[in-house]
């Protein structure tokens, strides 16, 4: 099993959050997509697959456990990497997401 799915599916249930296995996939496949564009473009410095799971998406997903996203409207600024919007609207798919960034090459 991918380590970064492993890890991602341990720590849900430490957020009380269970998503369904679609949606931790669709997470996976966007860090594994970060990690990759990572190579050409500094996004940041955690590219191990238990560090993302851990310090980007699982930590993204803190926002959903501590708020009802499911129709509200979130602006991520200076959303870099896509954290914590990506992961929030992949979660909640309910939840309006605008991500908001200076550099316009991220937003691509």
């Amino acid at each position: 099993m991918d380590k970064m799915l492993q890890t991602l599916e341990a720590g849900l249930p430490q957020l009380g959050l269970n998503l369904d296995e679609n949606r931790n996939q669709t997470l996976c496949a966007f860090g594994h997509a970060m990690v990759k564009q990572n190579e050409v473009m500094n996004l940041t410095g955690i590219t191990d697959d238990k560090g993302v799971a851990n310090l980007h998406l699982l930590d993204s997903l803190t926002v959903a456990k501590t708020v009802d996203m499911s129709g509200k409207r979130l602006i991520d600024v200076g959303c870099g990497a896509g954290f914590p919007g990506v992961p929030v609207k992949i979660a909640c798919p309910e939840c309006n997401v605008t991500l908001l960034d200076s550099l316009g090459k991220r937003m691509t």
